[in-house]
């Protein structure tokens, strides 16, 4: 239940939806549903929409219900299950006399809610990286069981694998090296060989393992054309990353988000530093816990030269760090076990000391796990704000209006991806020119390109017109909304140059239309 209330403040409170992503996704899922296949074909995220649609079609529940609340539901009905079981067949197995007294279910009865002093905005909305996410923590947990004896965890912790690659690779291949570590690891335990060829074949695999992510994506780029470069960071950013290597301390004079910021900021640093501790102390009991430290590395080692040595030409400038955050994030992952580890063995020692320090640490275990709760959400405070939004009846208003003031003529829209999501929403993958969709998505494509110098630079008529003779069209509309940081004066350099303009909502999203003929003369 904790789970599933933490995890389900965006879809009550985001009626219309949260995020970009998922409109996307959803949209392809209909197209599926109604024409059996969608054009281009590619392999990954059939998971998600495999999973989607099977669920639409057994409970006879639209698709778009389904994605919205799958994520929320798996998050909710299995991670805690599986965090569960999975300490209660390690602890089982334990000889000290804690493991025989009531209190060792009291502890495995907390230790799900424990796991949520770990920030889970990925889990509050459903894509296919978010799953996979899910599927990667689900498997992670479950092999403790496999680790500690228990065969018969194999086959689900390969159909969980699997299932993982075909919703995302990118989360798929990481927990694919981690089983056939921990397979590898089983095989060599039982081999006859040799010793010295043991640590070979491993010192070979776990080679392999550290630059595997890398290759991939150099094959990927050279069988898809797009563009991932070899580019060694520049000494500068090497030394502010080095810099920020410590401990970040901030003090507003407000005591929960002075706490709540100090652990988001330092999150890496606290369960490294959490690890390293941990294995010092219990280092014979945590000897389970080794492939999972190691997998750690081999991933840690895989975003080092993936950030250090590649360049992600593709993407524009602000989202080519995605894919190392999303596997740094990832490779945190194998750590949560040993840190909950530590917390076992930390509440057997504290069972037996005085009543203020259990509360003491109570009252410690719930501000993480409000901090955590309180970083999983879109914010805006005196610290940080959010880059997050949701979509608004603004943005669909803007779509229809465009749609009817078109008149069925064909056009494009320069605007940003919430406007896009929810064109997407409404009218699905309606029109293209070429290989372009009329709306200024993906951000790596011209009219983004387009859009981004119409805000950030000025809202000249000569970009849209380019735009729209790129595109073969003879109009063009440019939207912007109000919480963009330069929203007035843009909004009355735009009036002096576009043919015509509509302010949607209360001055919440201003359209301007273009007429390239108006505009040649």
């Amino acid at each position: 239940m904790h789970f599933l209330l933490s995890s389900s403040v965006a879809l009550i409170i985001y009626k219309l939806g949260y995020g970009f992503d998922q409109f996307i996704h959803q949209a392809t899922e209909k197209v599926i549903i109604k024409q059996g296949v969608i054009y281009p074909k590619t392999l990954y995220y059939l998971g998600q929409y495999s999973l989607v649609i099977i669920l639409s079609k057994i409970f006879m529940i639209s698709s778009a219900i389904i994605d919205k609340l799958l994520v929320i539901i798996l998050f909710s009905a299995f991670l805690p299950f599986v965090i569960y079981q999975s300490f209660k067949n390690l602890l089982k197995n334990e000889s000290d006399a804690f493991s025989k007294k009531a209190l060792n279910k009291s502890i495995l009865h907390a230790l799900p809610l424990i796991f949520l002093i770990f920030p889970f905005g990925f889990f509050i909305v459903t894509t296919p990286q978010n799953i996979a996410n899910l599927f990667i923590l689900i498997t992670i947990f479950l092999a403790l069981p496999y680790i500690n004896g228990e065969k018969k965890y194999l086959l689900p912790l390969i159909i969980l694998a699997l299932t993982t690659l075909a919703i995302h690779p990118l989360a798929g291949i990481p927990v694919l090296i981690f089983l056939n570590f921990i397979l590898l690891i089983n095989f060599l335990k039982k081999s006859l060989i040799s010793n010295r060829l043991k640590k070979f074949i491993l010192s070979i695999f776990l080679l392999l393992s550290s630059i595997s992510l890398p290759l991939i994506f150099l094959i990927y780029s050279f069988l898809s054309g797009l563009k991932i470069n070899f580019s060694l960071i520049k000494q500068s950013e090497l030394i502010s990353l080095l810099y920020n290597l410590k401990f970040y301390f901030i003090n507003n004079f407000n005591l929960f988000l002075d706490f709540t910021y100090f652990y988001k900021f330092n999150f890496y640093l606290i369960i490294f530093f959490s690890n390293i501790i941990i294995i010092l102390f219990y280092y014979k009991k945590l000897r389970l816990f080794l492939p999972y430290f190691f997998s750690f590395l081999i991933l840690f080692i895989n975003f080092l030269i993936l950030k250090f040595l590649f360049s992600f030409d593709f993407l524009i400038n602000y989202e080519q760090n995605n894919y190392t955050q999303r596997i740094l994030q990832i490779s945190f992952y194998f750590l949560y076990p040993i840190i909950l580890f530590g917390l076992v063995q930390f509440l057997k020692k504290l069972n037996k000391q005085k009543t203020y320090l259990k509360i003491l640490f109570i009252i410690f275990i719930s501000a993480l796990i409000t901090s955590s709760f309180y970083l999983s959400y879109p914010r805006e405070d005196d610290y940080e704000t959010s880059n997050l939004f949701n979509l608004t009846k603004a943005d669909v208003e803007t779509v229809k209006w465009i749609e009817n003031d078109a008149q069925g003529n064909n056009f494009i829209v320069l605007s940003n991806q919430q406007v896009s999501a929810s064109a997407i929403k409404k009218f699905s993958f309606k029109k293209y020119f070429d290989k372009q969709f009329y709306y200024s998505i993906p951000t790596s494509s011209y009219l983004y390109q387009y859009y981004l110098k119409m805000v950030n630079d000025s809202p000249k008529k000569e970009y849209i017109i380019k735009a729209m003779k790129k595109a073969k069209v003879k109009q063009g509309y440019f939207v912007i909304n109000n919480y963009w940081w330069r929203f007035k004066k843009i909004v009355e350099e735009a009036k002096k140059t576009a043919d015509s303009y509509k302010i949607i909502g209360p001055g919440k999203n201003v359209i301007f239309k273009y007429s390239l003929n108006k505009l040649s003369k």
